[in-house]
């Protein structure tokens, strides 16, 4: 069977052939009646070739003329408007063997033009609600690409995606991005529309983190979360080989952006909205660059009180409880001299920089206490040392509870040996769920235990969301 001839060669040769065999014919084959010759030559040619041909044409001329029209030649009478006062002559060409090649027009080719426009975005639709990966789509657009050259190459063309160059500065010994607070409450606009509430209040969250085991370089990223909402949004990000030197520098941008929310506020739909922030969730390193004050292992580095530190054996205690407490309004009129190295730039926020920085327990207790009564227990002194035939038998009882353990815990337990990658979750299971049963049986000092137990049950009573004064007393006698 013969191969079908492209389209572009098929016009090429109908348009040779119309121009020479309308060059041949003579008078003697139109009517007299007719004033216009049947083909005008100095009609506009489309741009793909084709002739216009015009309306007046009687249907006796085409078919007088086609009579002598060359034998592999016929004119079709179809006809097709374009715009309100031209038509478009369709040639029906057969080449020599009998070939019947398709007719093809200008409204064919747009027919072929819009089908592709309609796969493509079939394909883009598809790969948006199924949550299709970017590579998956880049393999399937290959696969097409032979049958339907006119498919992009990529996803990100696809979904013209593309991208915005983000505006990168140079502070404070590093680059910054700033994404933006308003920017990121839009991802959601239904929730907050539907919880009518007139005043957002959202968390932020700044923490560092290296990026690279062999290089120096840090993220420090600034996060916001709604209140009542799970998930966070990135409002800025700086990227350097050390935290920001200036913090007035590193904060500008968010404080500016979160002053006009607070004060001008925004609109969704129509709807006036104010935002403000209520808290910072830090730990203590963050704690102090953010607050400008003197770091947790100094003297004055307690949050809560002035009470001055004691150095008991290489590290700084606090073991006084009935210290003054801090207050916002001192702190804003940087009165502790000896705790704040300079003043904040989020004083101005408004927002107490004593009670607005909560002290989260991941930090204090599952990383701080339950780690470090860990490590008394595995390397400690020998009066709180436990035996290497304990440590043995409460790592098999973890490894054991493995099969038993629900879903809803992110991590299954893991043996003692392994305490260095241990996780915040799972010091936070150790303390809640599983380490009052590994312990039980244990020949450990009582007093070790009972010490491990009363504060598993304190955190149970602090972190239950239906805890009472009643409770909260019997917290402080624990």
């Amino acid at each position: 069977m013969k191969d079908k001839v492209s389209y572009w060669t098929i016009r090429r040769k109908a348009q040779s052939t119309v121009q020479s065999w309308s060059s041949s014919i003579t008078d003697e084959y139109v009517h007299d009646d007719v004033d216009e010759p049947l083909i005008r030559t100095e009609s506009p040619v489309l741009p793909h070739g084709v002739l216009c041909v015009n309306a007046a044409t009687h249907a006796d001329e085409m078919n007088e003329c086609g009579s002598v029209a060359r034998p592999h030649v016929q004119f079709s009478r179809s006809l097709m408007k374009r715009d309100t006062t031209e038509y478009i002559s369709v040639l029906d060409y057969y080449e020599e063997g009998g070939q019947n090649i398709h007719w093809f027009s200008d409204s064919e080719d747009m027919i072929e033009c819009n089908a592709t426009e309609n796969l493509r975005d079939q394909i883009a639709i598809w790969s948006i609600s199924e949550k299709v990966t970017d590579t998956a789509v880049d393999k399937l657009l290959k696969l097409l690409k032979p049958h339907h050259p006119d498919l992009p190459v990529t996803s990100r063309t696809l979904k013209n995606t593309g991208y915005q160059v983000a505006d990168i500065v140079n502070i404070a010994g590093g680059e910054y991005v700033h994404f933006g607070i308003l920017n990121g409450m839009r991802r959601f606009e239904n929730e907050i529309l539907a919880s009518f509430v007139d005043v957002i209040d959202y968390h932020i969250n700044v923490d560092g983190l290296p990026l690279f085991r062999s290089s120096g370089t840090q993220l420090w990223p600034i996060l916001g979360k709604i209140n009542g909402l799970r998930c966070p949004f990135m409002i800025g990000v700086f990227c350097g080989q050390h935290k920001p030197s200036n913090v007035n520098d590193f904060l500008n941008r968010f404080i500016e952006e979160a002053m006009v929310l607070k004060t001008s506020g925004f609109t969704l739909q129509g709807i006036p909205f104010r935002a403000q922030p209520v808290c910072f969730i830090c730990d203590a390193p963050a704690r102090a660059l953010l607050k400008k004050t003197k770091s947790h292992t100094g003297y004055y580095g307690c949050d809560r009180c002035v009470e001055k530190g004691e150095y008991v054996e290489g590290r700084v205690t606090f073991p006084q409880l009935t210290a003054d407490k801090r207050t916002d309004i001192l702190f804003a009129n940087a009165v502790y001299e000896d705790h704040q190295l300079c003043r904040s730039p989020l004083i101005d926020l408004g927002f107490g920089m004593v009670s607005g920085f909560v002290l989260d327990y991941m930090h204090l207790v599952c990383l701080g206490v339950v780690r470090r009564l860990l490590h008394f227990w595995l390397r400690g002194a020998l009066t709180v040392r436990l035996s290497a035939r304990s440590v043995s038998l409460i790592s098999h009882k973890l490894i054991s509870m493995r099969g038993s353990v629900p879903s809803e815990f992110a991590r299954k337990p893991r043996a003692l040996t392994e305490l260095e990658y241990w996780k915040a979750s799972e010091l936070r299971q150790f303390l809640l769920y599983s380490g009052m049963v590994v312990l039980k049986d244990q020949k450990m000092d009582k007093k070790l235990y009972d010490h491990f137990v009363c504060l598993s049950v304190i955190m149970h009573i602090l972190l239950s969301p239906h805890a009472h004064t009643p409770e909260s007393l019997f917290v402080q006698l624990l």
